[in-house]
């Protein structure tokens, strides 16, 4: 969506090595890495496609996992690089962003025992470092592919309350094996949930 409002071609260079497992519930760690993608399409000038780049790189480095998203957008004055992570700090215009992105991002990275820092020059672009300790050997399950992506038996009935019907028809549409009831209105939910309704 964030490149079709552009109009322009925006690409997503990799550089992607082996690495060691790391610990982690591959949704949330997904959605951290999301909300660092997104942060660096809002960062691109529109219309500057031939310069605009997102490069995404992984590597093993001191037994972990090192991830960086850097961006050629407009990067982050010095004045308030100490403060990006602060739950909903933005400098982003109203409607843009809700400054909850990069702090949600860093409690994902924190919880699972890693760190997150960034490098920004105004003008030259921003990079976000990510660095995630790998996984004892020990306690690695990859699970075989009979066990499926969800925990949820094959047709689940799943109740999915969000007070915005956008967010709504998209966690719907997220599970088509499952019977999802989509409720607005989170004091109906909890009155249903209350009443022990399944």
């Amino acid at each position: 969506r964030l490149l079709g409002l552009r109009a322009e071609v925006v690409w997503i260079e990799t550089d992607l090595s082996e690495v060691p497992l790391v610990m982690a519930n591959p949704a949330r760690l997904g959605q951290g890495f999301l909300n660092l993608l997104v942060n660096a399409l809002h960062a691109l000038p529109e219309g500057e496609a031939s310069r605009n780049m997102v490069r995404v790189s992984v590597r093993a480095e001191n037994g972990g996992v090192v991830v960086e998203v850097s961006d050629t957008g407009s990067g982050i004055p010095e004045e308030i690089l100490d403060r990006i992570f602060d739950p909903f700090f933005t400098t982003k215009p109203p409607g843009i962003g809700t400054g909850l992105g990069l702090s949600i991002c860093h409690g994902i990275i924190e919880n699972l025992g890693g760190r997150i820092s960034v490098r920004s020059s105004p003008g030259h672009g921003s990079t976000f470092q990510v660095c995630l300790p790998a996984a004892d050997p020990g306690e690695v399950r990859v699970p075989a592919a009979a066990d499926g992506p969800s925990p949820l038996p094959l047709s689940a009935r799943v109740l999915i309350v969000d007070d915005d019907r956008r967010v709504l028809a998209a966690l719907s549409r997220m599970l088509p094996n499952h019977r999802t009831e989509l409720m607005p209105d989170s004091q109906e939910a909890l009155a249903r949930i209350r009443a022990e309704e399944r």
